[in-house]
Parts: structure tokens; C-alpha cells; sequence
């Protein structure tokens, strides 16, 4: 309890119930903490759906470099994979005889 002493003489009595101000903040920071937690996963799930549309770009690139890779072989005998002689183009137009 606070005393407070006027210039009349008088005084008022201030009682400040502590218990109810200390629960107001109790319940505010766990509010906060589950708002928190609520972003914390929300973030997470963002990072796995990130992580599996990277693994997924990856796979289609080397699918794309390899498809790439499968069409600068050339069968000389018309595709007769018994024969097996290839020409292979090199990133500067020369040609040899694989």
C-alpha cells in the first residue's frame, strides 16, 4: 500500500494488487511465445517446400544434361547399336570418330 500525503493534511491510500498485473504479463508473454512458435514453423515448413522445389530443379537440370549430353551422339550406322561407332561433336564443332 502507498500513503500519499496532500498539502491539506489529508492522505489517500493507494493499494496496487500486484498478483493481477504480474498475471496480465504472464498471459501476454505466452501469448507472444506461441505467435512465435506459430512463425518458427511456419518458417520451417517454408524451408522444407524451398528445399524440395531445389531437389526438384536439381533433378530436372540433370535430366535436361543429360538429355543434352544423349542428343550430341550421332550413330553412323543408323542407330544399329551392334556396330557401336559413334561421332561425337565437341563444344567446337570438331568431330571425331568414337
Amino acid at each position: 500500500m502507498i500513503t500519499i500525503n496532500l498539502t491539506d493534511g489529508s492522505t489517500i491510500d493507494l493499494t496496487i494488487n500486484t498478483s493481477d498485473i504480474v498475471a496480465s504479463l504472464a498471459k501476454d508473454a505466452a501469448l507472444a511465445a506461441q505467435v512465435r512458435s506459430e512463425e518458427a514453423e511456419s518458417g520451417a515448413q517454408q524451408a522444407e517446400s524451398g528445399a524440395q522445389t531445389s531437389e526438384q530443379n536439381a533433378a530436372n537440370s540433370a535430366e535436361e544434361a543429360k538429355s543434352y549430353a544423349d542428343s550430341i551422339f550421332y550413330d553412323i550406322d543408323g542407330g544399329d547399336s551392334t556396330v557401336g561407332t559413334q561421332i561425337i561433336l565437341d563444344g567446337g564443332g570438331a568431330v571425331s570418330n568414337g
